[in-house]
Parts: structure tokens; sequence; C-alpha cells
């Protein structure tokens, strides 16, 4: 009796029914599909957004980097300038990656600026103060090899007379030229018409304190040539100029210039 008990006992426990069994593995292998599609989706939606590189090839590094960052993109600039026979200096000669291309932003775009023409104009300084064609030929990105003083009758002192190669030839950046520099009028002290007429004097002259900058000191002889400029360059207020001037005829006269103004009048 008792076995029979035991036996009704176990016939009425419920199973589940077997088509639900077999939907079990399914429903789970689903729930964990649709996690997965989850996390893909979200991680998707934690990416940047695509954006389009701008064409920058051309623009002036300013302007391009500008357009970039309005993109949503970074600037790097390549430490290193390019020279470039077409892209003024100062321009974007490339950008990596390329203009045109989808990235996403808050990507780093690296641009190589020009350096310009390697080559570079060998520009007119005849007739200039040695100073000012200094200052040329540094703005020309050319060095001066040698400087040489010549006599010349007409050039006036401290000026240049020529230069080589001359003006107008194409060189490379950092090439050098060999410049010429006036003498002024050579008088020539073995002629007797000339000696009795002679005369020469070395200045020495304290430049005033008060001057704002830097100025060019000009000295003028004036003699039955005419006027001649036998001394100009750039000075600093306070330096002391010492020349050795000469002329010829029976009055002569030498003035002194600091900037516009007439420091000293002396007649020999």
């Amino acid at each position: 009796m008792g076995r029979e008990h035991i036996h009704e006992a176990a016939w009425g426990e419920s199973y589940p029914h077997p088509f639900v069994s077999c939907l079990m593995p399914l429903i789970a292998m689903l729930a964990v599909a649709a996690v997965g599609i989850f996390g893909v989706q979200l991680w998707q939606w934690s990416l940047p957004e695509d954006t389009q590189v701008p064409v920058v090839v051309g623009l002036k590094q300013e302007d391009a980097a500008v357009l970039l960052q309005r993109a949503g993109l970074r600037v790097e600039i390549y430490p290193y300038t390019q020279s470039s026979e077409t892209i003024p200096s100062g321009s974007v000669i490339s950008s990596d990656p390329t203009g045109g291309r989808r990235v996403k932003e808050g990507r780093i775009v690296q641009l190589i600026v020009s350096a310009g023409s390697a080559f570079t104009t060998v520009p007119d300084i005849r007739e200039l103060s040695l100073v000012d064609a200094q200052a040329r030929l540094r703005k020309a990105q050319l060095l001066i090899a040698s400087e040489t003083y010549v006599y010349d009758a007409k050039i006036p002192y401290d000026r240049v007379v020529s230069l080589s190669p001359p003006p107008g030839t194409k060189l490379q950046r950092n090439s050098t030229v060999t410049i010429k520099i006036s003498k002024g009028r050579q008088i020539k002290e073995q002629d007797e018409s000339l000696d009795d007429n002679l005369r020469s004097t070395t200045l020495n002259v304290e430049l005033p304190m008060d001057a704002e900058k830097p100025e060019k000191v000009r000295i003028d002889v004036i003699d039955d040539i005419g006027r001649t400029t036998a001394y100009e360059r750039e000075h600093n207020p306070g330096d002391t100029v010492v020349h050795t001037v000469q002329g010829s005829g029976k009055k002569v006269k030498v003035e002194v210039f600091f900037g516009e103004k007439l420091l000293l009048t002396r007649e020999l």
C-alpha cells in the first residue's frame, strides 16, 4: 500500500511541455544576441561622428587651421618647411589625411607648410649705402662673400659701386655675392696742380644722446668739384665718429649730419 501511494505522488508532479523545453535554449540565445546588439549599438553611439577633411592645400597656414578646426579636426604643423616653386611661403603644401577623405572627428591632420621658392633674385643695391645694401641682401637671403673698396669719381664714399652676380640674377637662397664699395674720388697727390689746393682734416664728432633711435651719420664735402658724400653709416646716439676727409680748392667746407639734423660745419 505504501508503494502505491509513492507511485501516485510521483505521477502527479508537473513537467514543462516538450515544446516549451525546445524553445528555452532558443530564447536564451536570442537574449544573448539582443544584449550583444545593444552593446554594439551603444559602442557605436559613443564613437565620434564622421567628418570630411577640408581641402586646404594652397591656403595660408592660419586659414587652413581655422577650416580644419571648424570641421572638428585637430591640427599639427610639420616641424620642417618645404620649398615650393608654386605654393607661396607660409601656405599649405599638403595635408595628411588628404582633403576630401572622411575621418572621425578629433582626428589629427598634419600640415606641411611652404618655405617658398628655393631661389631668390639678386636685388639692385648699386649706389646704396653699405648699411642699406647689407639689409637688402639679408632680406633677399643672400650673403656677402667679400667687400672690396675702390675709387670712383661718381659714386660717393661708402656706397656700392657694383656687385657680382649682377642685379636680377636668380640664385639659390643663402648663396653669396661680392660687392665693390666706393672710396670716393681719387685725388692724385703727385699732380702738382692739385697739391697746393688739396686740403684734409680728421673729424672727431660726438653724437647727441637725445635721439630716440639709431640714425645715419652723413659727412658731405663741398669743394671745387661740388658736393660729395664722403661718409654715410648708421650710428647709435652717443657714438663718436672719427673720419678723415679731403677736398680740393681754395675753399673746402665739410658738413656733418645726424639724421636730418646738421651737427657741424667746418671750413678747411
